[in-house]
């Protein structure tokens, strides 16, 4: 398995201190699938609650191997 991250940011968005929790966005999508990999995009976005702060981080994921070895691992 590799994984890559292509993109991370952080955006404070109000000037208020603290936060309770984050609420999370994520999306996987595939790129690529093969007999022997499986190329998937994938993207977290961590949003603070109370909203004062975004964090995002993109990147891929290539899975390696045969395709019931990669079901296992998703």
């Amino acid at each position: 398995m590799k994984i890559e991250i292509n993109s991370v940011s952080f955006s404070k968005l109000k000037n208020e201190q603290g936060f309770v929790k984050y609420n999370i966005e994520a999306s996987l999508d595939e790129v690529k699938n093969t007999d022997s990999e499986v190329v998937l995009k994938y993207r977290l976005v961590l949003l603070s609650n109370p909203t004062n702060a975004k964090i995002t981080v993109e990147g891929v994921s290539t899975l390696y191997g045969e395709q019931n070895e990669i079901s296992k691992q998703l």
